[in-house]
């Protein structure tokens, strides 16, 4: 139990991560009102050897419908893509949320984001892990910090009101947390 060599595996040496692949986060699109019938957007992708492709996309009742925009010189597109289906799911309080459906037929998974991979495939599908399975504790800490302070009006590096429309207690929650993360992460820096 715990010996040499367990544990998480290195960045180098693990699974290739969500961040250096593109993705098609279906909760984008639907902010934006894409997801109406007839609803259009265009995106780029481009390829580890430098080259980008533009793809034309719409949305119909079964899903996403796309197209790629460039072609080759004799006219036939660079890549083969498949429709996305969407899955609407009823929310509690009204309203519905969409879902992509994993295009893969083994999968069939209902997700948020789908990402590039010689087709567009869930997370699952194609191996990936998201950057922060490798991150080290003090990493984790000093992220925890940053996405806090984010949060609160901030000058000169200090906390100095509670923003506008912000919960008493959730200022001081937060207050609490950028605390205990920074006592944590004075620890570990010292005990290190």
């Amino acid at each position: 139990m715990g010996g040499f060599g367990s544990g998480r595996r290195s960045l180098n040496g693990g699974r290739p991560t969500t961040a250096r692949r593109f993705a098609l986060d279906i909760r984008f699109l639907h902010r934006h009102r894409v997801l109406r019938e007839g609803g259009r957007f265009s995106m780029a992708i481009e390829y580890a050897n430098g080259r980008v492709v533009d793809i034309d996309a719409f949305y119909t009742r079964g899903g996403v419908r796309m197209a790629p925009a460039c072609h080759s010189r004799d006219k036939r597109p660079h890549l083969r893509l498949d429709d996305l289906p969407v899955d609407w799911t009823d929310c509690h309080y009204g309203g519905s949320r969409p879902w992509f459906t994993c295009p893969r037929r083994e999968c069939g998974r209902r997700v948020a984001a789908l990402y590039w991979g010689s087709g567009f495939a869930c997370r699952h599908c194609l191996g990936l892990a998201y950057e922060s399975q490798y991150e080290r504790p003090l990493e984790r800490l000093a992220r925890r910090v940053v996405k806090h302070r984010a949060k609160l009006v901030v000058r000169d590096g200090l906390p100095n009101q509670k923003p506008v429309r912000m919960h008493a207690s959730t200022y001081l929650r937060l207050l609490e947390a950028i605390d205990d993360a920074e006592e944590r992460a004075s620890l570990h820096f010292c005990a290190s």
